[in-house]
């Protein structure tokens, strides 16, 4: 990663309450890092189907890269659209 990014803000969110998530560019490319070994942890390869389920939160935005990184197939679905389900 280039030095002259990764201090710059990749990532702003503000949740209902008002909480405030400031993220860099360093900081988000760690998390997804994380995610993707997790998912390898769990077994999931290049081809395989991950249906992400969250609402809007930081975590949903790591999540793409991180099946991406893999080679799996993400699909997003919005963690919101459950309460009319169920």
């Amino acid at each position: 990663m280039q030095n002259a990014l990764r201090n710059k803000v990749a990532l702003i969110w503000k949740g209902e309450d008002d909480c405030e998530r400031i993220c860099t560019y360093r900081q988000l490319y760690r998390k997804v890092m994380q995610v993707a070994n997790g998912l390898k942890k769990s077994d999931v390869v290049k081809g395989d189907r991950v249906c992400i389920c969250m609402p809007m939160v930081p975590g949903q935005i790591i999540s793409m890269p991180a099946c991406a990184r893999n080679g799996a197939v993400h699909s997003v679905v919005f963690g919101g659209f459950w309460d009319c389900i169920t």
